[in-house]
């Protein structure tokens, strides 16, 4: 059996080994709604607080998950034999989509700040790793519209090249429960195909969707804008309500 293999045993089987093990829950934000395939993996990385690249000291990989989903990262996931898990450390987390150690954009992520041995370490992977233009800016409801919301409005938002009309977009976002005035974003993190590149002139249409399905139905409300990739601090109003 390999050393390094042998040396990982003997620490999983190490009570005070295992006492400095970071424990903790991993959890989907709020609103995140990522498209899991059988590619997708958890990573789990620990490093000295403060190093933000650079090997880390700790990495586990997970194939099999659900969220929630408990986790375990100490002394026995050390990169380097001989190498101490002492603290203060940074556990971040990743769901990553293409189960490839690089961050590519639709990734999701979370860490927290953790001294060795803390047993209550819950991670939210809620920020997206971001690449490429983005779009940005405020989405707000005539007072008519608000009047109406729904409980649990389901919002997308689709980016097309400008002048096309149907046809899958370049770009999509689903969000559940969205508070308005809403401060969006939609970039290359969101392209439907990962070798499109989200770039040039588009059209953003916003749905408020009464079903949660897609496809536009009566009753629905939507607002849409005319702009380009990068384009930053956008208002837009929605105030259109679909077939009235």
């Amino acid at each position: 059996m390999p050393p390094a293999v042998v040396e990982k045993l003997e620490k999983k089987n190490d009570p005070k080994l295992q006492a400095k093990a970071v424990e903790g829950t991993i959890t989907l934000g709020e609103g995140q709604t990522p498209m899991v395939t059988q590619s997708a993996v958890v990573f789990l990385y620990a490093r000295p607080r403060g190093v933000e690249s650079g090997p880390p000291l700790a990495v586990k990989k997970i194939n099999l998950f659900n969220f929630p989903m408990e986790y375990s990262l100490g002394p026995a996931d050390v990169m380097m034999q001989g190498t101490s898990f002492e603290g203060p450390l940074t556990v971040s987390a990743r769901l990553d989509l293409d189960g490839d150690p690089k961050a590519r954009p639709g990734d999701l992520e979370g860490r927290i700040d953790v001294e060795p041995g803390n047993k209550q370490a819950n991670i939210v992977l809620g920020e997206q790793v971001r690449g490429g233009k983005e779009i940005t800016g405020t989405l707000s409801l005539t007072p008519e519209l608000q009047k109406n919301l729904p409980e649990t409005p389901v919002l997308f938002i689709l980016a097309r090249p400008h002048g096309v009309k149907g046809g899958a977009p370049l770009a999509v976002k689903r969000v559940i429960g969205a508070k308005f005035p809403y401060e969006f974003r939609i970039g290359q993190a969101d392209a439907m195909l990962p070798d499109t590149e989200f770039d040039g002139a588009v059209t953003l249409l916003f749905r408020l969707d009464n079903d949660g399905n897609l496809k536009s139905t009566p009753g629905d409300m939507e607002g849409q804008i005319d702009a380009n990739a990068g384009d930053t601090n956008l208002n837009v109003v929605m105030e259109t309500i679909v077939g009235g």
